[in-house]
């Protein structure tokens, strides 16, 4: 089952030295062996992880609260922040495929 969440990211190196995407600009979605988030306009490009390659995820809280996902996929930015009023819901469906859910 496909799961699609609607929001932002923050994706580089480090937080600050990233770019950030305001929602509604990037799609989250989660199926059944990999996960795709999708710049929705401009610049149109799709990053596509398995779940063998997360490592863990958890909610990181700066001016607001983001989904912090921790990866080794190449050619992926090293640093990713989803921005979504779901984490909860998010951090489930992940924990349903194996991934470690790191809560703070």
């Amino acid at each position: 089952m496909e799961k699609k969440f609607i929001g932002g990211l923050r994706a580089g190196e480090t937080f600050s030295r990233a770019l950030n995407y305001t929602w509604p600009l990037i799609s989250l979605s989660l199926k059944q062996d990999h996960v795709e988030i999708v710049y929705r306009f401009f610049p149109k490009k799709k990053h596509i992880l398995a779940y063998a390659d997360i490592q863990s995820i958890g909610p990181e809280r700066h001016l607001f609260t983001g989904l912090r996902i921790i990866h080794k996929t190449p050619d992926t930015p090293v640093y990713l922040l989803f921005w979504s009023g779901k984490i909860k819901e998010i951090c489930d469906i992940f924990a349903r495929y194996g991934v470690q859910v790191i809560q703070q």
